[in-house]
């Protein structure tokens, strides 16, 4: 008996397999990785990646090695990264408000000066 971090350290491929079969995984596992960014996935089809050899990586047309980077770096996100991207959403936002501002303003002296 070993712990699942086990196996996955260990390349134990028959773990893998199994909880792709208990989970039923299928159509579901395709569409979260389609969610993450693998783009390549063949839903259909007498040859296609909704089976059992997917929990190993064998797909049909393979995965980019962009795709993959992408798919794992969803799990990167730390709570310093997620800070640091809401604190330059508010200054991209701050920005544009401000730049809203100014046109407001910019329109409303020409209204007064054409008053005047």
């Amino acid at each position: 008996m070993v712990t699942f971090r086990q196996a996955l350290i260990n390349s134990y491929n028959t773990v893998a397999v199994r909880v792709v079969a208990k989970s039923r995984l299928g159509k579901k596992g395709v569409a979260m990785a389609k969610k993450l960014g693998i783009t390549s996935l063949v839903e259909e089809g007498t040859l296609n990646d909704v089976n059992l050899s997917a929990g190993l990586g064998g797909l049909t047309k393979g995965v980019s090695v962009e795709e993959m980077a992408g798919a794992y770096g969803v799990f990167l996100l730390t709570k310093a990264t997620i800070i640091n991207l809401t604190r330059s959403l508010r200054s991209l936002i701050n920005k544009v408000k401000l730049s809203i501002l100014l046109i407001i303003n910019q329109n409303k002296l020409f209204l007064l000066k054409q008053l005047i």
